[in-house]
């Protein structure tokens, strides 16, 4: 312990006497060590205390990094330094010591860098320096182009999270979610273990009409333009009806005889809209009036007027309807009856 004490503070170790036979009782001259002799492996004292030290075992082993020293003697105090291998960065401290029982700290780690980032459509990302876990990066759109999401994650792994994307501000009012996953297709992008970027993300946009549903008799039911012209949405849409193999669209108003008995016309109940929504397959959903062709004027002919339910229908063509004005001209593409299901 006093030789190690020694070393460390610089000074040089005063060896022991040994006694010789010869000598009797007479003094010895003594011996002294410099400290780069001390724990050096060599025994220098003849009773050998210059290497009566605590030592510390070999450094350990690093996953994805190696050290940069060549030290083979590992006394108290000693520091030992890491680097990574490319494509890894260490995190926080890149050296150990060994500490006064003979332990060394706590060795580094190396963490994976992420690769460069995807770049974004109609976009691009901003970062500087090296990519480690933890970094978010912002993902900045063009001019007329709005984030739906804005940025990715670089997690401990080295995977990104996040998928970000610019769509035309136009797109978020009128087309937001009128698209679909392709068949096949993942809709992720992900950072794999080598720092390359994996995965097939595609979209294609909804058909015009969507959730053809049939009904009794063979009376097809659909809802068409939803999202925007030509784009369709499961749950809302101009309301057409298919009789005999031809798709036409549906009047906004209802009839009824009033005290005098005259016909009165009027705008769908919450009954009716409500059955609207059931026969569409949203049975807890209540049923928004959008009437005066609110998702666009349909094509062919009107096929389906004054329809009135009481609510207790299951099926829209359980409802009282007429089809008997349909040949007067008193209901125009106009009048396309719409629903919204929330």
């Amino acid at each position: 312990m006093f030789a190690d004490l020694d070393c460390c503070l610089g000074r040089k170790l005063l060896c022991k006497n040994q006694p010789l036979p010869w000598a009797r009782n007479r003094p010895t001259r003594p011996k002294l060590v410099e400290p780069s002799q001390v724990c050096d492996g060599i025994r220098d004292c003849p009773l050998g205390e210059d290497e009566n030290c605590i030592k510390c075992e070999n450094p350990p082993q690093v996953e994805s990094g190696y050290r940069v020293d060549n030290q083979t003697v590992f006394t108290v105090g000693a520091v030992v330094s890491y680097t990574c291998i490319p494509g890894f960065v260490v995190r926080e401290m890149d050296t150990i010591y060994c500490d006064y029982r003979g332990l060394w700290s706590q060795a580094p780690v190396c963490d994976k860098l992420c690769g460069d980032l995807p770049s974004v459509r109609n976009g691009s990302v901003s970062a500087s320096g090296l990519l480690t876990p933890g970094t978010t990066v912002i993902v900045f759109c063009d001019d007329g182009f709005e984030p739906l999401r804005n940025f990715f994650t670089c997690a401990t792994n080295g995977s990104w999270i996040g998928n970000p994307a610019c769509v035309r501000r136009e797109f978020i009012k009128n087309y937001l979610g009128g698209f679909s996953p392709a068949p096949n297709s993942s809709m992720k992008i992900t950072c794999n273990e080598m720092g390359e970027w994996t995965g097939n993300p595609a979209c294609f946009i909804n058909p015009p009409c969507t959730n053809v549903v049939t009904t009794t008799k063979g009376v097809l039911w659909r809802l068409c333009d939803g999202y925007a012209p030509g784009i369709g949405h499961p749950s809302k849409g101009r309301i057409e009806v298919n009789f005999d193999g031809t798709w036409g669209t549906v009047c906004d108003d209802g009839d009824f005889l009033d005290v005098d008995g005259n016909i009165e016309s009027f705008p769908w109940s919450v009954e009716s809209l409500n059955v609207a929504c059931r026969t569409f397959g949203f049975s807890k959903s209540t049923g928004v009036n959008r009437r005066r062709a609110y998702f666009g004027e349909g094509v062919g002919p009107i096929l389906l007027d004054d329809v009135i339910c009481t609510g207790s229908e299951t099926l829209f063509t359980d409802c009282s309807h007429s089809r008997d004005h349909i040949a007067t001209g008193e209901c125009s593409h106009s009048e396309d009856q719409g629903i919204e299901c929330i």
